[in-house]
């Protein structure tokens, strides 16, 4: 993680419940972070079982606006971290010889239009389809890899997407209308929280799973059936 307090703190709770951590303060999409950290895991576990690659983001802004490096640097995040992730984690997942599961954050954006999120949105559907392909090739050693695409979560993330003119401008409704737009917006009324996701990722990891690869499971509320 890039955020050394929130690292910190998720480490300690780990270690509390008696299990080995390794923790390191490093940003995923360097590809020499992301290879440091693969071989320190790899020094303390001997092998991997289990992989998310739930880093990703972006800031909403017309194409048009966007400068060449700005939109690498969306490619990179959403889509080229995950490429350098899987190949670090596969030979990781082969030494157990049990197999294993990659998890892959996507986003409804991925399946549908979003103007102002356009290289992310490209960037997340080729992650997609990327997951799809090592589903079928990687299959035969029962390593599974699926996808799971959120809507917009309540995260500082996703509130950080936004211009400061937009934060600025949802700062100021009231909670209370944002709880009727969401209940227009959402089948459920109510926008998944960041414990679904994780009981998603639980779902795909766990052996009631153990049949499922290459599908996408969609953590919206119900959003993506009515698009």
């Amino acid at each position: 993680d890039v955020d050394s307090t929130a690292l910190m703190s998720t480490k300690a709770e780990v270690a509390a419940l008696g299990r080995r951590v390794v923790a390191e303060v490093a940003d995923a999409t360097d590809p020499a972070a992301l290879r440091r950290f693969y071989l320190a895991a790899g020094d303390a576990f001997g092998h991997a079982d289990i992989v998310v690659n739930v880093v990703g983001g972006v800031l909403m802004q017309p194409f048009i606006e966007k400068t060449p490096g700005a939109c690498a640097e969306d490619i990179q995040r959403n889509y080229g971290y995950v490429l350098d992730s899987t190949r670090l984690a596969v030979p990781l997942l082969r030494k157990s010889g049990r197999g294993g599961c990659i998890i892959n954050f996507t986003t409804i954006e991925a399946h549908r239009g979003a103007g102002g999120f356009a290289v992310y949105a490209g960037a997340k559907a080729a992650t997609t389809n990327f997951s799809k392909a090592m589903a079928w090739e990687l299959g035969p050693e029962r390593i599974r890899v699926n996808v799971i695409a959120p809507d917009t979560t309540p995260s500082e993330g996703n509130r950080k997407a936004l211009p400061p003119q937009l934060q600025a401008a949802n700062d100021a409704v009231p909670p209370e209308w944002w709880g009727k737009a969401m209940q227009m917006y959402i089948p459920l009324g109510v926008p998944p929280s960041r414990e679904d996701l994780a009981n998603a990722v639980l779902f795909l990891a766990s052996d009631l799973a153990k049949s499922i690869t290459g599908q996408v499971i969609h953590v919206d509320g119900g959003v993506h059936a009515v698009h």
